[in-house]
Formats: C-alpha cells, structure tokens, sequence
C-alpha cells in the first residue's frame, strides 16, 4: 500500500499555519482559491502548453494562442475549482472580478509567450515526481515546472518584484534540487526563479538564479524530519494573528478557525468570504 504524499505546497502550510494544515490536509475540508494563485496556475497552464509546444515541435505557439490558452485555463478553473473572494472583491461584484482576473491572465501568458519562453530550452516541463522516504510516514512528491539540461526553474507570478536572495532560500528549489539528486543521481548544475511581475506599466521579468550543494540538501531534509515529528504528533500550531496571510482576505478558513476573534460568516455561497 503506497504512502500518503508530502507536496511542498502542504509543507509551505504546515509551516505557515498549521491550523490551515490541518484543515485542508488532514480533514479535507472544501478549500476555494484567491483570484491571484488561480490567476497564477492558469498562466502556470499556458505556459506548460506553450513549452511543451516546443519539446514537440521545436516551435513555440503563438502569443496569442497562449493569451487564449490562459483565459480558457482561468475560465475552466473559475468554473470547476470555485473561486472565494475577499470583501472588497465581493463590493464589486464577481462577473467585475472574473473579468479582470482573465485580462489579468492573457496579460502574463502573452508576456510569458513572447518574453521568456523564448529564452528557455526545455527537456521536460511540469515533470511530475515521486521520492520514496523510508522511516517518514509519507513520500516526498512534487512538479517541476521546467527542466532544461542540468537547470531547473520554477516560474512565478506576482504583483511586486522578488526579494534579493528569495532564490537563495526557497524551500521549493531545494526540494526540487533533492528530487533530482534522488531519480537522476545528480545535483543540478543551476536553479532559476522566473518572476513575472505584473506592474502598472506592464508585465516585466526579473530572474534570479541560485544553486543547491549537498549541504543545503542536508539542512532541508532536518526540516523535512522536523515536519514529520510535527504531523506524526497531530499538535499543529495556528498563525500568529500578526502574521499577514491570517485574514479573511488570504485565508479561506478564516471565519471558521478558532484561533481568530470577532469572526464574521458570511452565508452568500461557498464562493465568497
């Protein structure tokens, strides 16, 4: 009987809240998506097809046809994973929302199609993997979003240009570092953070490249140990009310933790918050 997985995005929860965790991973309690991260994984989506184009072909698809290709992704996310809003999105009405969150995306899969895509030389993208922990009460499992010849890259979209040194420290690029030493036996050579920053005057990139050695791997696999003391244990420590991303406005189990006061429920749909 194989094992439950251990994805980085679960593991990116535990350490944020634990409350969280245990809500959409241990309970599997309903989770709904903030418009940005769905914005986000629909041009994750455009720009898989676009790539994957490329490994077939040789040729990249048009701009356009990745602008179309984000907005069918968003559309079919909106549609089939449901979307929870925050107050000031539900002031201004979904269809108002979803509008701008599909122009927002055509917007980044069109840079994406005509800016970096260019640039990259792909062997594999979204290259989905499994690494056997044995002693750990699950696997390690991930998605790398983009694989070239001895460098990986994760791709992400965001409203405001990456903090000096977030390749450095990012936990993802670590744990995919470690799943390439584990299946093809080899550290790579270099690891890229591809930022799209969605600015007022329009989308720019801002890349950072960084590397992992075997002490990195090392150190990341004592949090590793440490996560699976803390989910074995089943005590999961909630977010500081101090902590940004406890609020209605980025957490979809705000009004009904426990750890939060002067909550206020909302009954207008499982859409809104």
């Amino acid at each position: 009987m194989s094992k439950p997985q251990l994805h980085q995005t679960a593991l990116d929860t535990l350490h944020m809240c634990g409350y969280r965790y245990e809500c959409r991973y241990v309970n599997l309690d309903p989770w709904y998506s903030a418009v940005a991260p769905t914005v986000g994984l629909a041009t994750h989506d455009a720009a898989r097809d676009c790539l994957q184009a490329k490994i077939d072909t040789g040729e990249l698809l048009s701009v356009d046809k990745c602008g179309d290709l984000g907005r069918d992704a968003l559309n079919a996310r909106w549609d089939n994973e449901g979307i929870w809003l925050d107050d000031s999105e539900r002031e201004q009405g979904e269809a108002i929302v979803r509008g701008q969150a599909v122009d927002k995306t055509v917007r980044l899969s069109k840079f994406h199609a005509g800016y970096l895509a260019p640039l990259l030389q792909p062997i594999a993208v979204e290259r989905s993997w499994v690494v056997e922990a044995t002693g750990y009460p699950f696997d390690f499992a991930g998605t790398i979003d983009v694989q070239e010849d001895g460098v990986l890259r994760d791709l992400k979209t965001k409203g405001s240009s990456p903090k000096q040194g977030e390749a450095d420290y990012s936990d993802q690029l670590t744990m995919y570092a470690l799943a390439i030493k584990a299946i093809d036996g080899v550290l790579p050579t270099a690891l890229w953070l591809d930022c799209i920053v969605d600015l007022k005057r329009g989308p720019v990139l801002k890349q950072q490249a960084t590397t992992r050695d075997e002490g990195d791997v090392l150190v990341f696999a004592r949090r590793l140990e440490n996560a699976a003391k803390v989910i074995e244990s089943g005590v999961f420590t909630p977010a500081r009310r101090s902590d940004w991303w406890c609020s209605r406005k980025y957490c979809g189990y705000y009004d009904s933790c426990p750890y939060v006061r002067g909550r206020t429920v909302h009954t207008t749909g499982v859409k809104s918050w």
